[in-house]
């Protein structure tokens, strides 16, 4: 069964410690153990959310911390960044886009040294084969399904699965295929099938009524 990472695209560091502690209370029960943070400072994306890495450094927590780091353009590319992520040392994986990269063998060096697992990502636009000389590299392939920005877009479906359909036939070393954006339950049971090993969702969580619930109906829908 794909596991279901819950994901969090807020302005402030307040709003992003309030919606782990929501996770956190109710994990277990649910069978989550990580949270995905969007990071995007207004360079990759249009809109800057958080993106403070020193926040990290306060931060307690039984979940384990992915980060997706949308920021970064080729004059400031995020091998210039990176160490910022690193020095806490809080973040299990960290999410790399190759559209913000000029070395990026170099940044998954930086974090594996560091201890830290990687994810190559893609964005709508950009053709999956990008990824390929990462691929025998990392844990992890993310396909964004819509523009990096805020959370609450509709998926490019026709990107997401093809996309998929190379994954699933040649995965990553870590064999991890995530897809993040416009995830729901009308979805989930389609994304599963066609080769996803995680899916990320924030609004199908958090816009719900019962976060606690909407997980529970997100994985109920893998068997639909």
């Amino acid at each position: 069964m794909a596991t279901i990472i819950p994901s969090i695209n807020v302005p402030g560091w307040d709003e992003v410690v309030l919606r782990i502690k929501i996770i956190e209370s109710f994990a277990k029960e649910v069978d989550v153990d990580t949270v995905h943070l969007d990071v995007t400072d207004g360079t990759f994306t249009k809109n800057a959310y958080w993106h403070n890495a020193a926040d990290l450094f306060l931060l307690e927590t039984s979940l384990k911390i992915e980060v997706h780091l949308m920021i970064g353009t080729s004059d400031n590319p995020i091998e210039e960044r990176i160490t910022d992520w690193l020095l806490p040392q809080k973040i299990m994986r960290a999410i790399l886009h190759v559209e913000t990269s000029n070395d990026m063998p170099f940044v998954i060096k930086q974090c594996h040294e560091a201890g830290i697992e990687v994810g190559v990502a893609i964005a709508p636009g950009t053709p999956w084969t990008q990824l390929v000389p990462y691929l025998d590299h990392v844990e992890m392939a993310h396909v964004l399904g819509v523009h990096p920005g805020p959370s609450g877009q509709t998926m490019q479906r026709d990107y997401v699965f093809g996309a998929l359909s190379h994954l699933r036939v040649h995965p990553p070393k870590g064999g991890l295929i995530e897809v993040d954006g416009g995830v729901a339950q009308k979805n989930a049971h389609e994304l599963v099938q066609a080769g996803a090993t995680i899916l990320v969702a924030g609004s199908a969580i958090f816009d719900a009524r019962d976060p606690r619930e909407a997980i529970r109906n997100l994985r109920g829908s893998f068997f639909r």
